[in-house]
């Protein structure tokens, strides 16, 4: 993830960034990892989760955000 290089069409990986975050959250599978560059950036961008991406862990900037403790349906 780099929205200062990165691209929309763009595989995802390091040296082919996607642009946006929900972009690589859409293609990540469970226990992937997403990486946030570059550092100390600041990313503007609202996020979407799905309660099949249990264990993601999206990385960078010194915070790791984990998605791997899914709440109770009612939440």
């Amino acid at each position: 993830m780099n929205p200062e290089i990165g691209k929309i069409q763009n595989e995802g990986s390091q040296g082919f960034p996607l642009s946006r975050i929900q972009d690589a959250i859409d293609r990540a599978r469970p226990q992937d990892r997403i990486l946030l560059f570059p550092p100390q950036s600041i990313y503007r961008q609202s996020i979407k989760l799905a309660k099949d991406q249990a264990g993601l862990v999206i990385e960078g900037n010194g915070v790791t955000l984990s998605g791997a403790d899914l709440l109770p349906s009612d939440q």
